[in-house]
């Protein structure tokens, strides 16, 4: 009803959020060490660090202390609510900029060796690519880090070195070309990365091989079941028409026994899997930061010590 839509909007999404949030809910210092990473690479660039300190000769412009204001507050205001997100600090972003712009003119010298730090950044970033490509450097245990194909991050990493020697390169031009530089620098780094990021991890955000089995399942009329989360995630690719049951781990084995010739969908987080003494499920899918499985349903009637890994 639009009294329940009323009712959702104000009260479970505004208030909810703000009071004792039911999602996303961070300490209240949350944002601090993000803001290093939020407002680079102004944070990373010396000059802008002498135009801040640059600013209590500017103390008098009413446009300056309103720029911090609006800063402070938003920070301030937005530590305090209980759910927090990185993106909502994006509305101190326009005080940020129109603070740089006043101040940056105050401290500009001829040339600007201090640019050569955040383009070191950026190769840094680029060379850690390379090395995680070249299997130097170890990417951890989740499973699919492990079958990240290289091109996409030789691909990113060049990118990055190339943007870094671009910054360097600019350290003789006028403020207004360093400003642009590296602005362009940052959106096409995010740009580089956000692609190398999605195109290296795809395969551990696919639900195709899943889908397809399931619905290999289903038109051979097994019963389903799923212990895991399950969000009918499966239901598009497999184009599947049967409902899966959600059951709880501890009532998997009395399915089982119920449904002899049916399959229960499990996952496991990367330091569960593979657990000893249990046969090869039915299927093995590396997926997001864990794996997949789909489990026989006579295989944990036959081995009870499969369900106590249910997690």
């Amino acid at each position: 009803s639009n009294f329940d839509y009323v009712m959702n909007l104000t009260v479970k999404q505004t208030v909810g959020y703000t009071v004792n949030s039911f999602s996303h809910a961070r300490p209240f210092w949350w944002y601090l060490p993000l803001l290093p990473l939020l407002l680079f690479p102004w944070t990373v660039w010396p000059r802008a660090w002498k135009a801040v300190g640059a600013m209590r000769g500017a103390w008098a412009d009413g446009g300056v202390r309103l720029c911090l204001v609006w800063t402070v507050a938003v920070l301030i205001a937005f530590s305090l609510i209980s759910g927090k997100r990185a993106h909502y600090m994006l509305l101190f972003f326009p005080a940020v900029a129109l603070l740089l712009a006043r101040l940056l003119p105050m401290v500009e010298r001829n040339r600007d060796y201090s640019v050569f730090l955040p383009a070191l950044v950026h190769v840094g970033v680029g060379a850690f690519l390379f090395a995680i490509a070249q299997g130097l450097i170890s990417v951890g245990k989740v499973p699919w880090l492990s079958d990240m194909p290289p091109f996409p991050l030789y691909v990113t990493g060049t990118a990055l070195l190339g943007l870094g020697i671009a910054i360097a390169a600019c350290h003789g031009r006028d403020l207004g070309a360093r400003v642009k530089v590296l602005s362009v620098a940052t959106c096409a780094m995010v740009v580089a990365i956000t692609w190398g990021l999605m195109s290296a991890s795809w395969p551990a955000y696919d639900v195709r091989p899943t889908s397809l089995y399931l619905a290999s399942l289903e038109a051979q009329g097994a019963p389903l079941a799923a212990i895991t989360r399950y969000d009918s995630e499966y239901i598009f690719y497999g184009r599947m028409k049967t409902r899966i049951e959600k059951i709880l781990g501890t009532a998997a084995e009395q399915w089982a026994r119920a449904n002899s010739g049916g399959y229960v969908l499990a996952f496991y987080h990367s330091g569960n899997w593979p657990p000893a003494g249990v046969p090869a499920p039915a299927l093995e899918v590396r997926y997001r930061g864990g794996t997949m499985v789909v489990w026989r349903a006579g295989d944990i009637v036959a081995h009870p010590r499969i369900a106590q890994t249910f997690e």
